[in-house]
């Protein structure tokens, strides 16, 4: 990946944050359940703040969403947050979160990063460039049959009903299935380590910072329709190690209906 104006901010933040994500991990903590049944601690936002303290000193002129204070896009290049992405395994002890930061020109992802501070890894990606994982470029794998296919998901509790069928049927045509990764299955699927990753039910901040790290790896995102994300995009989220995959995995998918 060539650094642009970027490269360093994503990685200021990436540095920044993990202390205070640390500090709070493991430890006795204060959880709030949201509005739409998500659980939110003092940790998200303390990381959020410090996310949009760093922003506003390097791009004052930017807007910012964050999961947990809001935003909306603006004119300028928009700033994607999710301060702690995974909060449930986070609050569990779990170490596979992560902290994801998108860049949005023009409505089109240009830059992002999957942060994981237990592990100190960071996937860093900018558009045309290739994904690097702690400085280092990765691939996605070359899987192109579902048989052999490794594919994620984070939890059924995160699907409709009517939604969930149509996972169970593509992943009994796969080779294995993992559950419980959130970000981290994505981050593997970029290094090459798992080939589909399905979620649904997802908000901006938890899939449009992905858009460039599985791109610039070689993989393909979408919805189960096979079209393109956006900020307002429902949130069912097709990832694929290649074309020939995502394809195949389409077809049990993009019949479904809202």
């Amino acid at each position: 990946m060539q650094p642009t104006k970027y490269t360093p901010v994503l990685q200021e933040i990436a540095r920044e944050v993990r202390p205070i994500v640390l500090r709070y991990f493991r430890s006795e903590l204060s959880v709030e359940i949201k509005e739409d049944n998500s659980p939110v601690t003092e940790a998200d936002k303390r990381v959020e703040i410090k996310i949009r303290e760093i922003v506003a000193r390097h791009f004052p002129q930017d807007a910012i969403c964050g999961e947990e204070f809001g935003g909306e896009p603006g004119d300028a290049a928009t700033w994607i947050i999710d301060p702690v992405d995974g909060t449930k395994a986070f609050v569990c002890g779990f170490p596979l979160f992560g902290t994801l930061t998108g860049i949005m020109k023009n409505s089109r992802m240009v830059a992002g990063m999957i942060s994981v501070p237990v592990t100190d890894e960071l996937w860093l990606a900018e558009e045309s460039g290739a994904t690097t994982l702690n400085g280092v470029a990765v691939q996605t794998s070359r899987c192109r049959s579902l048989s052999a296919a490794r594919i994620c998901t984070t939890s059924p509790d995160d699907f409709a009903a009517a939604a969930w069928p149509y996972y169970q049927r593509l992943a009994a045509a796969c080779q294995m299935q993992r559950m419980g990764g959130g970000c981290y299955a994505h981050a593997m699927l970029a290094s090459g380590h798992a080939d589909l990753v399905v979620e649904y039910g997802l908000g901006p901040w938890d899939f449009l910072p992905l858009i460039p790290v599985v791109e610039g790896a070689g993989g393909i995102i979408s919805d189960w329709a096979g079209q393109p994300l956006n900020f307002h995009s429902r949130g069912d989220v097709l990832v694929s190690a290649n074309a020939e995959l995502h394809a195949s995995a389409l077809n049990y998918l993009r019949e479904y209906r809202y």
